[in-house]
């Protein structure tokens, strides 16, 4: 059985963030900003999916520091600094980066860094009243797949009232883990997708789903590439995540893949995908839910989370509630402020990642 046991310390402070109508994965030091606000009842909404919708941030910034604890103080000044300037609106924004490392990461944690070995991108980013524009390309240096330009974290999206529907080849960062996702990570380079997502996180009105609370709705219509077993393939997910309370984050997850070279793509086998019908060699599902529950223990800050995901759904609906084989992922952390050193955040993750998880 392969374990992946983590004990980080982070010690964290400002830097650079690109935002628009979303924040990308990648900055842990702003979402741990983010979650310390969500945690101390400013942020009202999950906190999550990534992208991260910056409407219930800015909905966020007129809190009262003064009821704030000196954590919260940071992160929502922090915070206030990369907004004001990253979600400015009618503004132009040309983007620039490069990196050089020997050693690039294959196994990334939240945390941005180089694929390869060098890489230099450029671009441009406009975000208006309906309308958000981000358009980039990178050159990389003696990639895996021999392509050495890339358009990664790029996008175009139209506001259709609360919601979003965007082209994008976004990262996507879905769970509580700080390590890795069990579900969609920042390892593999972003999925090309049309998305819908939610703009506000606000709760339903009904009387019936209002104990809901805030929540947040992510779906994504992707294209593979055709370097794999099955060419061409067909992602299709989605992700619903609520906050019943202050102190409760719920995600429920999914994804299916489908079509591909010498397959049938159509509407049948969106079907099939979706409800859990059809063979287990036509499609190759994923799901799960995670869970993060915060509280304090002596005046010390902490939360429990956990991510659980099934794989191998098919034959049947049965399956589809009754997965062959089982991912987990369990995790501690805890967050504060030290006088002159700044935010820190303690983190100890466990994941199983062999298919073979069980509780017993």
């Amino acid at each position: 059985m392969r374990l992946l046991t983590v004990l980080a310390v982070c010690l964290l402070f400002s830097s650079t963030v690109r935002a628009g109508p979303w924040i990308d994965p990648g900055n842990s030091s702003l979402r741990n900003d983010i979650q310390v606000l969500a945690d101390e009842g400013v942020i009202s909404g999950p906190v999550s999916t990534w992208p991260l919708s910056t409407g219930d941030l800015l909905a966020a910034l007129d809190a009262d520091l003064t009821a704030l604890s000196p954590a919260g103080r940071v992160a929502l000044s922090r915070l206030r600094r990369h907004l004001d300037e990253a979600a400015r609106i009618g503004d132009v924004k040309f983007l620039g980066r490069a990196s050089a490392t020997q050693h690039p990461r294959e196994i990334r944690t939240f945390e941005d860094g180089p694929r390869e070995t060098g890489e230099i991108g450029v671009g441009l980013e406009w975000t208006g009243e309906r309308y958000a524009v981000r358009l980039q390309g990178q050159w990389v240096n003696d990639p895996d797949d021999n392509k050495d330009l890339r358009a990664d974290d790029s996008y175009v999206g139209v506001a259709l009232g609360n919601w979003m529907l965007a082209a994008s080849t976004s990262q996507r960062y879905w769970g509580p883990g700080w390590q890795s996702s069990m579900l969609l990570s920042n390892n593999a380079r972003p999925i090309p997708a049309f998305t819908l997502e939610r703009n506000a996180t606000t709760p339903f009105g009904s009387r019936w789903l209002s104990w809901i609370g805030s929540w947040d709705l992510a779906v994504m219509w992707g294209f593979l590439d055709d370097d794999r077993a099955v060419p061409n393939a067909r992602v299709l997910g989605g992700r619903f995540n609520f906050r019943p309370l202050e102190s409760l984050e719920i995600g429920i997850s999914g994804l299916g893949l489908w079509c591909g070279s010498g397959n049938d793509c159509g509407l049948d086998e969106i079907s099939d995908v979706v409800t859990g019908g059809g063979q287990s060699d036509e499609f190759d599902r994923v799901g799960g839910f995670d869970v993060r529950w915060s509280s304090r223990l002596f005046d010390v800050p902490f939360a429990l989370y956990t991510h659980i995901v099934g794989e191998d759904f098919g034959d049947g609906g049965g399956r589809l509630i009754f997965p062959s084989k089982i991912l987990g992922q369990f995790g501690a952390e805890t967050w504060g402020y030290w006088d002159g050193v700044g935010n820190y955040r303690f983190f100890l993750e466990w994941a199983d990642t062999e298919c073979d998880f069980s509780l017993g």
